[in-house]
């Protein structure tokens, strides 16, 4: 009911049902865990601390929530005062800092970023991309956020940066397709679009969107564009 609420922008609503839910389920971590995701999506930055306070009372884990409060703060687009969470959360849990390096390092890229500097936004990306234990599914995250804060040429670094770690992750290449839908110069389209094609469930939707995209004026020079088409309806119709 939270995002339903959210949705329909019952504030009130949103507010009551949170608060009845860090009251019957405090104990429960997988539910707090949800809460601060919910606050981290929707700029919840209150739901998010209060979170916090509960794991802390209940002796769990506090590396995700305190995570996630620095995420609804930048969802909240206070990217100064998210970079000031961050440091503050690194200084007072500096064990946490090698084992949530990668979360830290995309975060910080993000909040520096929407603010304009690029040279401390880059080398926080640098390090983010060069880090072992990355996972696609916090890849395409972080791409969707540099998006949103109008980084769109690191936002598709890092999509490709996650299809080149994980090439049968269906979400990582569906959200490069997508992106490099959006562009004529896209050389890398076609490998990715025939890609998709050999899974085993590709997107409808996408493909779809594909063949009604490359047949405008504008994809007229994709490599082997005509073949890519006919491979596209076949796969529709087929």
């Amino acid at each position: 009911m939270l995002y339903a609420f959210d949705k329909a922008g019952e504030e009130i609503a949103a507010e009551n049902d949170a608060q009845s839910l860090l009251r019957e389920f405090h104990g429960n971590y997988s539910v707090l865990l949800q809460l601060g995701d919910f606050a981290a999506n929707t700029a919840r930055v209150d739901v998010a601390q209060h979170v916090v306070t509960q794991a802390t009372q209940q002796s769990m884990a506090l590396e995700g929530p305190a995570l996630m409060v620095v995420e609804a703060i930048i969802t909240a687009g206070d990217y100064r005062s998210a970079l000031d969470q961050t440091q503050q959360t690194l200084a007072d849990n500096p064990e946490w800092e090698d084992k949530l390096a990668p979360v830290f390092n995309g975060l910080q890229a993000i909040c520096y970023h929407a603010l304009g500097e690029r040279e401390e936004a880059n080398l926080f990306l640098g390090n983010y991309l060069n880090l072992d234990a990355l996972r696609a599914e916090n890849l395409v995250a972080v791409s969707k956020r540099l998006e949103d804060v109008g980084a769109s040429r690191e936002a598709r670094m890092v999509l490709n940066h996650a299809v080149q770690r994980d090439s049968l992750n269906q979400a990582a290449l569906t959200r490069l397709i997508e992106f490099d839908l959006k562009s004529a110069n896209a050389p890398e389209l076609p490998s990715n679009l025939r890609q998709i094609m050999d899974m085993r469930r590709p997107p409808t939707t996408l493909l779809r969107q594909a063949y009604d995209r490359i047949g405008q004026d504008r994809f007229m020079f994709v490599e082997d564009r005509n073949q890519l088409m006919q491979q596209l309806l076949a796969k529709l119709t087929g």
